[in-house]
């Protein structure tokens, strides 16, 4: 006997007011064989999938580049004339960039700087390199100040800090 899998990519945003994301043509792979790719709401459907245990694995080369599933493979068991629901969780997260200078304008290297959330609280790090230059991902939606590492020598020497 027969089943089925069925589901849909859900984004969640963090209860953030967010833009919509295309979520149609992402490919869903069952066990390396038979494919879905997801409708324009994110849906996705693979009939006369026989009784047993699958990988079912989301394939985020399609997946719009700010969203990250939290797993891309989930373990589904199908039982004869039924569909087995499997949705894909995915997040936003995005990135931001900037370059840090003295008072004259030159770049300074090796600045470590903290992202702190509303709370103050440090989500994530990164350094500048040897242009000023820095690069901090994986941040999810929100607000955030960003400052030079207190533990830092360059704490002292009065860089600001961003909102």
């Amino acid at each position: 006997m027969q089943g089925a899998i069925a589901g849909r990519i859900i984004v969640d945003d963090g209860n953030v007011d967010l833009p919509s994301f295309d979520l149609e043509d992402i490919r869903v792979v069952v066990d390396e064989g038979r494919t879905s790719v997801t409708d324009e709401g994110g849906r996705f459907f693979v009939g006369g999938v026989r009784e047993g245990v699958y990988l079912v694995q989301l394939d985020i080369e399609n997946l719009p580049f700010e969203l990250v599933p939290v797993e891309s493979q989930i373990v589904a068991e199908v039982a004869g004339g039924a569909v087995t629901t499997v949705n894909f969780t995915v997040q936003p997260e995005y990135g931001f960039a900037g370059r840090v200078r003295n008072k004259a304008g030159e770049p300074v290297a090796g600045v470590r700087l903290q992202l702190l959330d509303r709370e103050g609280e440090v989500l994530r790090t990164g350094s500048s390199d040897r242009f000023g230059l820095y690069r901090i991902d994986r941040v999810p939606p929100g607000e955030y100040r960003v400052r030079v590492d207190p533990n830092s020598q360059f704490a002292e020497q009065g860089v600001p800090q961003r909102d």
